[in-house]
């Protein structure tokens, strides 16, 4: 790979060209880069999903999710997850477990996700960004299953989570 160009600086990415060659075939591209980031499954007790129902701007609209976030510089996956729950939807968990991690779109940028499992909650107090709308909003997990089906829960980073947590998680 040579010299990587930044056409695009922002507050959360980059925007990067770069010229890649791998097995004979050389190719312009071009990348955002930015943090890794973390998404968290509350599971509580009662056998229930807290999800939060949070506004994004980028949409323009209200969507499902599990926590998550970005990885802050000299921060762990395991930190960033254990602020995120606590700063968005306000629990401290006293097990957390991770789960797994996948590209988020590796075609067009470098972001990796780490899922974890959040259990032993305890309620504490919530510290968001200011950009941040957040409703906590607690379900069954079929509850959440059938919100998926039903194209209710649009966010990927949660259906992928759920997904993975209800086919090869035991709790």
């Amino acid at each position: 790979m040579k010299k990587n160009e930044i056409v695009h600086r922002g507050t959360i990415f980059n925007v990067e060209r770069f010229t890649a060659e791998k097995e004979g075939k050389r190719v312009l591209h071009e990348r955002v880069v930015g943090a890794d980031t973390i998404g968290v499954i509350p599971f509580t007790a009662g056998k229930e999903v807290i999800l939060e129902r949070q506004y994004r701007f980028a949409v323009s609209r209200y969507l499902y999710e599990i926590p998550a976030g970005h990885i802050d510089e000299g921060e762990t996956a395991r930190e960033a997850a254990e602020r995120e729950l606590r700063e968005e939807i306000g629990y401290t968990a006293s097990k957390l477990r991770y789960l797994t991690s996948a590209y988020v779109s590796p075609g067009i940028q470098t972001e990796k996700i780490s899922y974890f499992l959040a259990t032993g909650l305890h309620k504490s107090k919530t510290d968001m960004d200011k950009d941040e709308i957040i409703k906590p909003y607690r379900i069954s997990l079929p509850g959440a299953m059938k919100m998926i089906k039903e194209g209710r829960i649009m966010d990927n980073t949660t259906i992928s989570g759920l997904l993975y947590f209800s086919s090869f998680c035991k709790v």
